[in-house]
């Protein structure tokens, strides 16, 4: 049996939670989630999802606190990150990325399909710069 994308969503806005949980399986991914700021670096380090998406505004910690636990933790810092937050500016999505997420996605600028797409663009092109480095050690 192939291997099922894992997603793992850190939103405490439950019912967008559960909206996106049920998009991701239905889609074919394996979802893992939490609405507690406080518990996503150690969530993310047990399950090591293929990409994560990361709200901004969480009770607890912030998105930005939690992204620099991602990204300084040895086995999640190459996982992929989206934010997807309904606060932020341009300078935000500045911010995002030089914090190491991919990408910074305003929910109100965005379909379930599309952030789907996104997610699956994601996780292709992770897996391709992981196929590159090994073939690259292995030479």
């Amino acid at each position: 049996m192939a291997h099922q994308p894992h997603v793992f969503i850190v939103e405490d806005d439950l019912a967008l939670r559960l909206t996106l949980e049920e998009k991701l399986k239905s889609s074919g991914f394996e979802v893992t989630s939490t609405g507690k700021g406080s518990e996503a670096a150690m969530i993310a380090e047990k399950v090591l999802p293929d990409v994560i998406i990361l709200d901004i505004i969480l009770p607890n910690k912030s998105g930005w606190e939690i992204l620099k636990e991602f990204k300084g933790s040895k086995s999640t810092k190459d996982i992929p990150v989206i934010i997807v937050s309904n606060f932020g500016t341009e300078s935000s999505a500045m911010q995002a990325k030089e914090a190491g997420a991919i990408e910074f996605i305003m929910k109100s600028n965005i379909s379930l399909e599309d952030l789907l797409e996104r997610i699956k663009q994601a996780i292709h092109a992770s897996k391709s710069s992981v196929k590159e480095i090994k073939n690259s050690s292995s030479t």
